[in-house]
């Protein structure tokens, strides 16, 4: 698909009537080094972190996102962009398949430095967390942290925003992009998890805290980006594990005592803003439960390679074209095995070209 045909996309309020059976418009790559040429894939994510953008309080420097952006620009292809702000030390991991790259998502070994440090000297806290590793949570719902954010987010706008290259921003929340605050084992999650329950209440966490950050975040993005599509990356679970309860089959129990699924909740708001949706699978044997999901243009994102698991991708991409996505991400790892070159051209035929 060229980048013209791809800018017919409506984004904003027409992401509203969207057809739930849309088109699939192809495939993105996500980590390793730009594989442009490549005629199955029709642009790329890029990620850069915030400390980087910008590295002193008020001094922003676009350049390491332009850097990223340029090389499929050429290419006549568009890209996803985000601004992380956290993210975990499990995810440097080593790529072999592709010289130079440190980690899976395209960023370099630095990428758990993503917060800029003098937010701390203005005054957010921060507490260390023995599941995170060396990274230390901070406080996303601070005025501080929140005030900051916006103007990054302003900035980001003023630069990127109607701009033919961007086929959209991700509303980067929490951990990773996503409506996370980190990415500990799923033993972890619940209200019982020691990292959720001693180190993140103690700076003011709560569920309808984090809920209404994320909300705030959300529309943050949804309000500066007026031309150019935002992405809400809402992932399982974020809150807390559902629980069976006898006569009522699996709910979430939330800490108000309603019963309210959160991840529905989210969609819900997200969609209603006209944003777009990214679903993470963890795997792609599991698809996305709620009928919310298929309200707006959705976008899938296995978050770990094939290759690098050992499993064919083209199981992989039947599953998530059974998904019924707009696009679909994909591992530059993926891309460059010459063994799936036939799996990419079969998913690629689906598109519309």
């Amino acid at each position: 698909m060229s980048l013209q045909n791809l800018s017919m996309l409506p984004g904003g309020e027409a992401v509203r009537e969207i057809d739930p059976q849309a088109p699939f418009y192809g495939m993105l790559q996500r980590s390793g080094l730009p594989l442009v040429e490549n005629p199955y894939i029709v642009g790329g994510v890029v990620s850069v972190m915030w400390s980087e953008i910008e590295p002193a309080n008020g001094v922003f420097n676009f350049e390491p996102l332009d850097q990223k952006i340029l090389p499929w620009a050429r290419a006549n292809k568009r890209v996803g962009i985000e601004v992380l702000s956290s993210s975990t030390p499990d995810l440097t991991i080593a790529t072999p398949s592709i010289p130079g790259m440190k980690d899976i998502w395209g960023v370099n070994e630095e990428f758990n430095e993503a917060i800029p440090q003098w937010l701390f000297g203005m005054g957010m806290r921060k507490v260390s967390s023995h599941t995170l590793g060396n990274v230390e949570p901070h406080e996303y719902w601070s005025p501080i942290y929140l005030s900051a954010y916006d103007r990054m987010v302003t900035e980001l706008a003023k630069h990127y925003d109607g701009r033919d290259e961007v086929l959209y921003v991700n509303a980067a929340v929490g951990c990773d992009g996503r409506t996370q605050l980190e990415d500990p084992p799923p033993k972890q999650f619940g209200h019982t998890g020691p990292s959720r329950g001693l180190l993140w209440r103690s700076i003011g966490y709560s569920e309808s805290v984090w809920l209404e950050t994320i909300c705030t975040i959300l529309s943050l993005y949804r309000s500066r980006f007026t031309r150019t599509p935002t992405v809400a990356q809402i992932v399982y679970p974020f809150i807390r594990q559902p629980e069976e309860i006898p006569g009522k089959g699996v709910v979430y129990v939330r800490e108000d005592g309603s019963h309210e699924n959160p991840i529905s909740e989210l969609l819900s708001y997200a969609i209603a803003q006209g944003m777009w949706v990214e679903y993470d699978c963890h795997s792609t044997d599991i698809p996305p439960k709620e009928p919310e999901w298929h309200n707006s243009y959705l976008i899938i994102n296995p978050r770990k390679s094939a290759t690098m698991q050992g499993r064919p991708l083209m199981a992989d991409l039947h599953r998530i074209l059974a998904m019924h996505p707009t696009f679909a991400i994909i591992h530059g790892a993926d891309i460059q095995n010459a063994r799936n070159r036939s799996a990419l051209e079969w998913a690629a035929s689906g598109g519309v070209y």
